[in-house]
């Protein structure tokens, strides 16, 4: 990942599927949501140990058994996002990601995560102004009381700082830095790992 860039935007769970066999479909239905929910977490394993081709292509089946039995794609594709930003095989691995994630920003333009994936993987591409001018819209939607949530705050805060200290903007880096210390120290204490990250982030910013 980019140097910098706190790229674990906060995740969506969808409600567990239910599995009887009275669903409309019979047991046929109920079967193919157990393989799809089976494939989904076989999928989300190999993304966690860094097999990420093997788990984009198996989330491209999950997606295409989630449509094939109308049920909601929402968190294989956001899942999809995630291993083809980090996928190794494939140099337009971002571009493709940055496809996922706008689309499903189209599709719930309410949800800040999905806007907020696609801020990482633009700053991710060096498209930092972009980048930039989402973060700060993200943070004054917070300020005006939309909900968005605390964890979105702290990472549009932290991403817009490195953003602007890869532009060599450090005093925007040190006041966005300092920013998302307050906020993690009010929400974890001051000897949380997330608050040493931000404290070292700070630290470079103060040039």
């Amino acid at each position: 990942y980019a140097t910098g860039i706190d790229v674990h935007a906060p995740g969506w769970r969808e409600q567990p599927a239910h599995r009887d066999a009275t669903l409309p479909g019979g047991t046929r239905r109920a079967l193919a949501y157990s393989v799809r929910d089976i494939t989904k977490n076989y999928a989300t394993a190999l993304i966690n140990i860094d097999r990420d081709d093997e788990a984009e292509f198996m989330l491209e089946k999950v997606i295409g058994l989630c449509e094939a039995i109308g049920h909601d794609c929402r968190t294989a594709r956001y899942n999809l996002g995630i291993a083809q930003r980090k996928s190794t095989k494939y140099k337009n691995g971002l571009d493709r990601a940055l496809q996922t994630y706008e689309t499903l920003r189209e599709d719930f333009p309410d949800n800040y995560v999905y806007w907020l994936h696609v801020l990482i993987t633009k700053q991710m591409m060096s498209r930092l102004h972009e980048a930039i001018e989402g973060y700060t819209a993200i943070l004054a939607d917070a300020e005006a009381g939309k909900a968005v949530p605390g964890d979105t705050v702290q990472i549009a805060l932290g991403n817009l700082g490195a953003a602007h200290y890869s532009l060599g903007e450090y005093a925007e880096a040190k006041q966005a830095q300092q920013r998302a210390l307050a906020i993690k120290e009010a929400a974890y204490g001051p000897e949380h790992t997330d608050v040493a990250v931000t404290l070292g982030n700070l630290g470079n910013a103060r040039r």
